[in-house]
């Protein structure tokens, strides 16, 4: 680690101390909240796993809403996303919006606020805080931090991705290591054992839902040729990764960073390099381009987060944790 990397780490471990000595104060609501974040920048699987505990808690009658910071959205002050304003409340949350339409989410740059919007406004039994580890202006009932398996740059930021040491987990209720069916566990294993128990230790994968067109109907498996991959998310490898998983053969693949705004221009050159090619994306893509002009074959991969060995014993003890 170089020395800004040592700045940056003594900075963070700074400001845990603050928090964990209540020197910084954190808000205590009356509502029950799961944090759902990660220790490192970049794509974990985040929205995957705050999908899973939706669906989870829903299938227990539970009202659940999502508060969140709402990467990339144009939104002033705090808002409730409401459909079709991608750009305002950005690509993740938008998203998750359309699969779970009764589900309130509420964004702003100050989670604290959000979750009192949505405490005020919303009859909900249980909030899930997204992206918010480092985040430790209210308090939590259980955190649950995600690591990517694939990732091997476990150095803090700027030598690693990471936000802060991986001696953060200790504050960490669960890990679930996501892409792990990708790696061999044990040397990530060995790496983070030493801050929280075995058992609260999660090893989760990804696996597609299925593949759809742009009209939402389910698409017959792809195996037209050529197939071009587009994407603009934290891991375009892993997304490769998952097209391959469901037999998808791509001639290449067409990236964009993370959170990328498309523009129709983007699609005109993609579409002039590739005139008979059938386009695939993620379902965080198909946000943002399913308005768009489109002359192409569309499709998108709907993913979900597996726990390996079954979600039951996670959700659990999360439940266990909340009560």
């Amino acid at each position: 680690m170089g020395i800004a990397g040592h700045f940056y780490s003594s900075v963070m471990s700074l400001r845990n101390y603050a928090f964990d000595k209540d020197l910084i104060k954190s808000i205590k609501f009356n509502k029950p909240i799961i944090s759902v974040g990660n220790l490192s920048m970049g794509g974990t699987g985040k929205t995957p796993m705050v999908a899973l505990l939706i669906e989870s808690f829903q299938e227990k009658g539970l009202k659940v809403g999502v508060v969140s910071r709402g990467y990339g959205g144009r939104y002033k002050g705090v808002d409730k996303v409401k459909p079709g304003a991608i750009t305002q409340y950005g690509d993740e949350m938008s998203m998750l919006n359309e699969r779970y339409p009764d589900t309130p989410i509420y964004v702003c740059k100050k989670r604290t606020v959000a979750i009192k919007e949505l405490i005020a406004k919303e009859a909900v039994d249980i909030v899930i805080a997204d992206d918010a580890f480092q985040h430790r202006y209210f308090k939590r009932d259980v955190d649950v931090v995600l690591m990517d398996s694939t990732d091997a740059r476990l150095g803090v930021f700027p030598s690693g991705r990471l936000r802060e040491s991986l001696e953060g987990l200790k504050r960490a209720d669960f890990v679930v290591i996501t892409r792990s069916n990708e790696i061999n566990k044990e040397g990530l294993y060995q790496k983070i054992s030493p801050y929280l128990k075995e058992e609260n230790i999660f090893w989760a994968k990804t696996t597609v839902s299925n593949i759809y067109s742009f009209s939402g109907v389910v698409a017959e498996p792809l195996k037209s040729s050529p197939i071009v991959l587009l994407s603009g998310v934290g891991n375009p490898e892993s997304f490769e990764k998952t097209a391959k998983s469901f037999s998808v053969d791509f001639d290449s693949h067409k990236i964009f960073r993370d959170h990328y705004s498309y523009k129709q221009d983007d699609i005109l050159k993609i579409e002039s390099a590739n005139p008979e090619a059938s386009i695939l994306c993620t379902e965080k893509d198909f946000i943002k381009l399913k308005n768009l002009k489109l002359k192409n074959k569309y499709y998108y991969i709907k993913i979900n987060t597996e726990i390996l060995g079954g979600s039951n014993e996670f959700i659990s003890k999360v439940w266990t944790s909340l009560n």
